[in-house]
């Protein structure tokens, strides 16, 4: 298996993988929300024990971006997306398979705080002095940075925290942002930290955004159309809605 962070247009390759694919009759090329990497670093190996003769390779980035890959020819055989409405669109457009897709999860949001912003203990407090930056993913193409900018609206904290917003790529990158102390607090998918993190990690009240529905869509040019219909029933199935399921989705 490999995993790759990909950002838009930079293309395929941007991050190293963390290994080479096995000798394999088959590659299964799927494109992945970066709030999954966790979680597929679980299935994917369970996935392919099953299908021995099958290599995974998984490429991260936000859902915008990726689905903006397909449109532009990227030979995706599957996106694993972050909402649904984006797999709808490009059904739409005929780069998704008719009738191939199906729901796998819903998201929620988590505030991580960096350990040097001890004032930040509830997302009211964005708004003091303690949160000079806060990360979210771009909202443009991100849904979860759509869903936290909701939050920061319905919350009546937008105005007051605006330009203090640091916009990333996508929710693994505005998590990094506070990691990294670039950012003193942020709103990320919670699958990110629902493992354990180093950062504080806080509810926000789900009457702040929308419902996110998750979603998998078989590609139209994919090459391998019947293998992707399996990875479909493996994460469908009981034994990967069991892991997504620790990762709170």
């Amino acid at each position: 298996m490999r995993f790759q962070l990909t950002a838009l247009g930079a293309a395929l390759l941007l991050g190293s993988a963390c290994a080479s694919p096995a000798p394999a009759s088959h590659v299964l090329n799927i494109a992945a929300a970066s709030h999954l990497r966790a979680v597929l670093d679980e299935v994917v190996p369970r996935f392919e024990a099953q299908h021995p003769n099958t290599a995974v390779q998984v490429i991260f980035g936000s859902t915008g971006q990726l689905a903006q890959q397909i449109a532009n020819g990227a030979p995706y055989d599957a996106l694993v997306a972050a909402d649904t409405l984006t797999l709808q669109q490009l059904e739409a457009q005929g780069l998704i398979r008719p009738g191939a897709i199906w729901r796998y999860g819903r998201g929620t949001l988590a505030l991580v705080v960096n350990s040097k912003a001890a004032a930040i203990r509830r997302l009211e407090d964005l708004r003091t002095p303690a949160a000079r930056r806060i990360a979210i993913a771009n909202p443009n193409h991100a849904p979860y940075g759509f869903i936290a900018r909701q939050a920061l609206q319905r919350s009546g904290l937008w105005d007051a925290v605006q330009d203090r917003l640091v916009l990333a790529e996508s929710a693994q990158q505005a998590l990094q942002f506070v990691q990294l102390g670039d950012a003193q607090a942020g709103l990320v998918a919670y699958s990110l930290v629902a493992q354990g993190s180093a950062l504080r990690v806080l509810d926000v009240p789900t009457t702040y955004y929308d419902p996110l529905d998750h979603a998998i869509g078989i590609t139209a040019r994919a090459d391998q159309p019947a293998l992707a219909q399996q990875f479909v029933d493996f994460l469908l199935g009981p034994e990967g809605q069991a892991i997504l399921r620790r990762y709170g989705l």
